[in-house]
């Protein structure tokens, strides 16, 4: 009888589980500081959909054979039928692990983002990657030189202009 009771308590905790490791599993993507929806993670490597992160960050493209050519600016292309043999951006060609689900191209991010020159970062505390060209962060404010020194008085130290102390005393 005890049995029957732990049933639908054990069935929550096993789909509160599933839960749990589906929403650890589907990272939230932005490019650029846009979101571009969830990624896919499989053996802790993040795959995101390939025509999706090029648009939103604003890359075109265009498959030429089994190479998919990339530039920059707005953000289209043609449909991409088949998995691309290889990538090229800027006269560099390089290799990302691509495969096809559900009729979209999915590509290792860190591989397509390294070789678009964008940064990346994970917030853990929100479940999200983040790829962004590093040369959009502002420069930093730096003082360009530090405060002087000042005595209890307000004055301008004066051991540190340059005077020396009076005879006799310490």
């Amino acid at each position: 009888m005890k049995v029957k009771r732990l049933v639908p308590v054990i069935t929550l905790l096993i789909i509160a589980g599933v839960l749990s490791v589906s929403w650890a599993a589907a990272p939230t993507v932005y490019v650029k500081n846009k979101a571009i929806g969830t990624g896919i993670v499989t053996n802790g490597n993040l795959y995101v959909e390939l025509e999706k992160f090029l648009r939103t960050g604003g890359y075109s493209w265009k498959l030429n054979g089994q190479v998919l050519a990339i530039t920059e600016g707005g953000g289209q292309g043609p449909a991409v039928s088949q998995v691309p043999a290889q990538y090229s951006y800027r006269g560099n060609a390089f290799n990302a692990h691509t495969f096809k689900m559900g009729g979209k191209n999915y590509v290792l991010a860190l591989n397509l983002s390294g070789a678009l020159g964008l940064a990346n970062r994970f917030s853990p505390s929100v479940n999200a990657y983040d790829f962004f060209d590093i040369s959009s962060i502002p420069p930093s404010r730096e003082a360009a030189e530090p405060p002087r020194r000042q005595d209890t008085k307000g004055r301008q130290n004066p051991s540190r202009q340059g005077h020396p102390p009076r005879p006799g005393k310490p």
